[in-house]
């Protein structure tokens, strides 16, 4: 599927089973836990990550534009992300997010 497909393509609902190649999501699993079943070198394609993310190509844009995803490495002339570069990514803003939280609690006591 190109990156040029349409944005509104059905969303994602279904979860990998063992051995499965197809990977999808619903708003009640979490597209963080799609993405973290996946292997870490899947590759995924913007339109993929939207549909993952229930969203649309632009705002994976958007998302990346505001650091809330990372930078994609173009592969083949597209732009493209690993699962494991999307999960490194949120997992570094969470730690960032749960110390400045940390920081803002010390300065109230």
């Amino acid at each position: 599927m190109s990156d040029a497909t349409n944005n509104h393509e059905t969303p994602i609902t279904t979860l990998p089973t063992a051995g499965s190649t197809d990977f999808d999501a619903n708003e009640d699993t979490g597209a963080i836990l799609v993405i973290g079943a996946m292997p870490p070198g899947a590759i995924l394609t913007k339109d993929r990550l939207a549909r993952i993310f229930n969203r649309g190509q632009v705002s994976i844009d958007r998302a990346v534009a505001r650091g809330e995803l990372p930078h994609p490495a173009k592969l083949l002339g597209s732009e493209r992300w690993t699962s494991g570069s999307i999960i490194r990514h949120i997992e570094k803003r969470m730690a960032e997010a749960a110390e400045d939280a940390k920081t803002i609690e010390k300065h109230r006591i």
